[in-house]
């Protein structure tokens, strides 16, 4: 009787304080059609949205965000690298990277509401060529925790597995 009451106060115990994490990596797939950049036009203007693949805010947590831009060099073709932006779990604000000839600007309150917004232009001063923007990934490392258990719940369980327990050793002594 006495390892029943141990087992059950020790799962009560583990219950209430057990909270559990899921790691998990939501992407998102911007496709632009093969558009043409060409320098000192305009910036494109662009928005990722990871509400629509899978992403809770109440739930999830965000640690990192990699942004992948497949921008090729019109004239060399596919020779060239696609270019990638790493932002921390800390980032806030909009950051502006210069990569080569290409200016990117990307909108980084992704913690608020589950979307980036990216404007991606060629710089007028730095190239005379076209460049093709082929695709954009966006790679985000969330944490979902699993919520614990109400505290009414559990005592409402504990209370009821007590009462098993006493009415199993009183019958036990009768």
């Amino acid at each position: 009787m006495k390892n029943i009451f141990n087992t059950v106060c020790g799962g009560m115990i583990l219950m209430l304080a057990s909270a559990t994490a899921n790691a998990l990596v939501i992407t998102d797939v911007y496709d632009p059609e093969n558009l043409l950049l060409s320098a000192g036009n305009t910036p494109y203007y662009f928005t990722h949205d990871i509400n629509d693949d899978g992403y809770n805010a109440a739930t999830q947590t965000i640690n990192s965000v990699e942004l992948t831009l497949d921008v090729i060099d019109d004239q060399l073709g596919d020779s060239s690298d696609p270019f990638i932006l790493v932002l921390d779990a800390s980032f806030n604000g909009v950051y502006e990277v210069n990569f080569a000839a290409i200016e990117v600007n990307v909108d980084s309150m992704l913690l608020a509401d589950g979307i980036l917004n990216v404007a991606i232009a060629i710089a007028p001063s730095t190239s005379t060529s076209d460049f093709r923007f082929r695709a954009s990934t966006l790679a985000v490392d969330v944490t979902e925790i699993v919520g614990v258990p109400e505290p009414a719940t559990a005592l409402l369980l504990g209370a009821g597995l007590l009462t098993l327990v006493g009415r199993l050793r009183k019958s036990a002594k009768a």
